[in-house]
C-alpha cells in the first residue's frame, strides 16, 4: 500500500473537481465505511510494523489495530528490519553494531509491551511470540508478566518460541550419549491458571503441564526443544481433557514418561527424536482407542506397545541407525503386533532389516496379521540383508492394495553382541541374492487378487531394483497401474541427474515395459515427484 500515493491522488482530484474538494474539506473517510472484516483480511497479509502508519491514512485503523484477530511478535523479522532501516541512515563507524543491536533489542521490548497493553482486551485468534531468552532479572521479570498476560487472556492459537537458536544440543554416537542442558532455558512458572488455547505451540523452554489447573478447550499441543517435567503422559494428557494431537520434536521427557495404564483419548500422536535424560528412545506403553495416526521416529527402538488402537488408520515407525542387535526385529515385531488394525503402515529400512532376524513365533503371528492393511510403504536400498525382512512385512499383509517402494542409498547396518560388532552376517543371510526370489518362491497371498497399484520412487534401474520389480510383477495378477517417479530436485543427487534422465529415456521405461507381467491390464505411468 503506497500511502504517498494515496495523498497525491487526492491532492490532484481536489484541484481537478469540486467533488473530491468538498469530501477532502470536510475528511470524509471513506475507508470507514469497508467492513471490518475485509480490513482484517487486509491486515493479515502486512507485517505488524506497517498496522501503525496505517492510522495516518484512516481514524478506524486505529480501533482495528486493538480488535486484530492475528498477532505476530516476532524479534528476528523485526530486529532485521530495523537493523535495515538504520544503515540507510547510519555513517561508517557512528554506532558500533553490538551497541545498535543492544538498542534494538531493548525497542523490541518496549514494542511488545506496548502491543500486549493496547490488547489486553481484544480476542485474539493467533498470537505468535518469537524472542530469544536471555537469563537476567530483568528479562526473566519481563516475560514473566508477558506470559502472565498470554495465559489470562482470550487467545484461541497461540505459539511461543523462546529462542531463535535451541538450547537443548544433542550429540548421538554408537551407544553413548552426550545430552548438553543449558542453564539458560526459559522455565514456565506455576499458574493458577486455565487458559483457553485451543491449539499451543511450545519452543525452547522446560514446561510441566501439572502446574496449571487445566487446559481445557486444548486440542492440539505441539512441543519442539521443550524439556517435560511431567512424570507421564498420562499425567500431561489429563490437563487437557479435549486434546487430539500432540506432537513432540527434539523434547527430553522423564524415562517412564510414556508409560501409562489409562486410555487416552489422543487421535494423533507424533514422536519425532524424543530422548530421556540418560538415553536415546524410551519404552512406550500405552493404551489410546481413538488413535487414528501415530509417527515414531528416532535411533532406536525399546520394548513398545499400542493398545486398544482399534481405529488405526495411518502408523509410520522410521528408525534409522548404523547398528543393531538381535533383540531388536524382536521388539519391532511385537509393536506390529499392537498396531495390527491399521490401514496405511510406513517402514525405513531399518526396521525391514531387523525383521530378517525375528525368531520363528513371531514371525509366524505376523503372518496375515494385518488384515486392515490396504497401503504399504517402504524405504529400501534393495541390499541382501533386506531381503528377509521384506519378505515378512510383505506376508504379514494379505489384503494390500498399494505398495509403494522409496528406493534410496542406504548402507547395511551391523549386528552386534554385547556391544561388539559381530564378524559374520547371521545364518538368515546365507542365501544367494540373486536368486532369493527364484526357488523356492516366497508365497505372498496379495498378490494373488488384491494389488492394484505399485509406485517407485528415486528408481535408478539398477539390478537389485529390477530384480524386486521383476518378482512383483510377475506375480501380480490384478495389477492395474506401476508408477514411476522421476526425482527432478536440483539438490538430491545431483552429480547423478543428467546420467539419471538420459538412461531413464533411453533404457528403464523400456525395460520395464519387457518385464513379463502376470496382469494384462497393467499401464505405466512415469511422473515427476
Amino acid at each position: 500500500m503506497n500511502l504517498n500515493g494515496i495523498v497525491k491522488r487526492s491532492r490532484t482530484n481536489k484541484n481537478q473537481n469540486s467533488t473530491s474538494h468538498v469530501a477532502v474539506d470536510q475528511e470524509v473517510d471513506y475507508i470507514s465505511q469497508v467492513p471490518d472484516g475485509i480490513l482484517f483480511y487486509i491486515l493479515s497479509f502486512l507485517p505488524f510494523e506497517y498496522w501503525i502508519i496505517l492510522g495516518m491514512v484512516s481514524r478506524k485503523w486505529t480501533y482495528l489495530l486493538r480488535e486484530a484477530p492475528i498477532l505476530i511478535l516476532d524479534e528476528d523479522y523485526i530486529l532485521i528490519k530495523m537493523a535495515r532501516s538504520q544503515l540507510r541512515h547510519t555513517l561508517p563507524g557512528e554506532v558500533s553494531i553490538i551497541g545498535r543491536h543492544k538498542k534494538n533489542k531493548s525497542r523490541y521490548i518496549k514494542f511488545v509491551d506496548r502491543t500486549l497493553l493496547v490488547h489486553s482486551g481484544c480476542l485474539i485468534k493467533l498470537m505468535y511470540l518469537n524472542f530469544e531468552y536471555e537469563p537476567n532479572n530483568q528479562n526473566d521479570s519481563m516475560i514473566n508478566n508477558w506470559v502472565h498476560f498470554i495465559m489470562t487472556r482470550d487467545i484461541h492459537d497461540l505459539v511461543l518460541n523462546f529462542s531463535t537458536n535451541p538450547k537443548l544440543n544433542f550429540e548421538l554416537k554408537f551407544l553413548a550419549v552426550k545430552l548438553t542442558k543449558s542453564k539458560s532455558t526459559y522455565e514456565l512458572l506455576d499458574m493458577p491458571y486455565e487458559p483457553k488455547f485451543r491449539g499451543l505451540t511450545l519452543n525452547s523452554c522446560k514446561f510441566k503441564a501439572s502446574s496449571f489447573v487445566a487446559f481445557s478447550n486444548l486440542k492440539s499441543l505441539h512441543l519442539s526443544h521443550v524439556e517435560v517435567f511431567d512424570s507421564s503422559i498420562g499425567e500431561l494428557v489429563s490437563k487437557c481433557p479435549c486434546l487430539e494431537d500432540l506432537h513432540m520434536d527434539n523434547c527430553i521427557v522423564p524415562e517412564s514418561f510414556f508409560k501409562c495404564e489409562n486410555d487416552l483419548k489422543l487421535k494423533k500422536l507424533c514422536l519425532i527424536n524424543c530422548l530421556t535424560e540418560s538415553w536415546y528412545m524410551f519404552e512406550i506403553d500405552i493404551s489410546a482407542p481413538e488413535l487414528l495416526s501415530f509417527l515414531i521416529r528416532g535411533k532406536y527402538l525399546m520394548t513398545s506397545t499400542i493398545r486398544k488402537a482399534t481405529k488405526l488408520v495411518d502408523s509410520m515407525v522410521y528408525i534409522e541407525q548404523e547398528f543393531s542387535d538381535f533383540q531388536q526385529g524382536n521388539l519391532l515385531a511385537k509393536f506390529l503386533i499392537g498396531m495390527k488394525h491399521c490401514k496405511i503402515l510406513t517402514l525405513s529400512s531399518w526396521c525391514i532389516q531387523v525383521l530378517s532376524t525375528i525368531d520363528y513365533v513371531l514371525s509366524y503371528q505376523l503372518r496375515g496379521l494385518l488384515t486392515n492393511l490396504k497401503e504399504l510403504n517402504l524405504s529400501i536400498g534393495c541390499s541382501k540383508q533386506e531381503l528377509p525382512g521384506m519378505v515378512t512385512i510383505l506376508q504379514s499383509c494379505p489384503y494390500l492394495e498399494s505398495l509403494i517402494l522409496e528406493f534410496d542409498w542406504i548402507e547395511d547396518i551391523y549386528w552386534m553382541v554385547d556391544d561388539r560388532k559381530v564378524e559374520h552376517l547371521p545364518e538368515v543371510f546365507h542365501f544367494e541374492e540373486e536368486k532369493y526370489f527364484e526357488t523356492p518362491k516366497p508365497y505372498i497371498r496379495f498378490l494373488k487378487n488384491c494389488l492394484k497399484d505399485i509406485q517407485l520412487k528415486k528408481y535408478m534401474g539398477e539390478e537389485n531394483e529390477i530384480r524386486i520389480v521383476k518378482y512383483l510383477l510377475q506375480n501380480a495378477l490384478v495389477l492395474e497401474d506401476l508408477v514411476v517417479y522421476v526425482n527432478s530436485s536440483a539438490d538430491i543427487y545431483s552429480e547423478w541427474q543428467n546420467y539419471f534422465i538420459e538412461f531413464d529415456e533411453e533404457m528403464n521405461w523400456q525395460e520395464l515395459r519387457d518385464l513379463p507381467k502376470a496382469s494384462t491390464n497393467v499401464k505405466l505411468y512415469v511422473l515427476e515427484n
